[in-house]
C-alpha cells in the first residue's frame, strides 16, 4: 500500500449533532475520534495524531519485511579475505581497503554481527 493509498483510506472528517452541539471524529477506516462537547475544538492534531500512527504501523511493518528480505538474502557465512582483501566467500574479490564485504554490511545492518571487516 503506498502512501497516498493510506492517506486516501484515512479520510477523516468531523460529524456534528447540531442538537446537542456534540462533535466527534469519524473515519473511513471505522475509528472514531473523541466526542466533545464544545463548538469551535481544533481537531487537526486530533487528525494528525490518528494518520501518524496508521502511517507509523505501515512503516515498522515494511520494515520488518525489508528486514527478513536482507535476512534472506545474506550468507550466514563468516567472511574470508585473501591477501589483497578480498571477500573470497561471497566473491567480492575487488574491495577496497576499508571497503566491507556486502554481506557483513548486511549483518550489522540487522544488528546480527557488531563489527567486521
Amino acid at each position: 500500500m503506498t502512501i497516498k493509498e493510506i492517506l486516501e483510506a484515512h479520510v477523516v472528517e468531523v460529524g456534528r449533532n447540531v442538537f446537542t452541539r456534540e462533535e466527534w471524529l469519524r473515519c473511513k477506516c471505522g475509528w472514531i475520534g473523541a466526542r466533545v462537547l464544545s463548538e469551535g475544538f481544533d481537531w487537526e492534531p486530533v487528525k494528525r495524531d490518528h494518520v501518524a500512527e496508521v502511517l507509523e504501523k505501515h512503516m515498522q511493518e515494511r520494515e520488518a519485511q525489508l528486514r527478513q528480505l536482507v535476512r534472506d538474502m545474506t550468507d550466514p557465512g563468516a567472511c574470508w579475505f585473501d591477501h589483497h582483501g578480498g571477500c573470497q566467500e561471497h566473491g567480492y574479490l575487488d574491495l577496497k581497503p576499508g571497503e566491507l564485504c556486502p554481506h557483513t554490511e548486511a549483518k550489522q545492518l540487522l544488528g546480527d554481527e557488531p563489527n567486521g571487516r
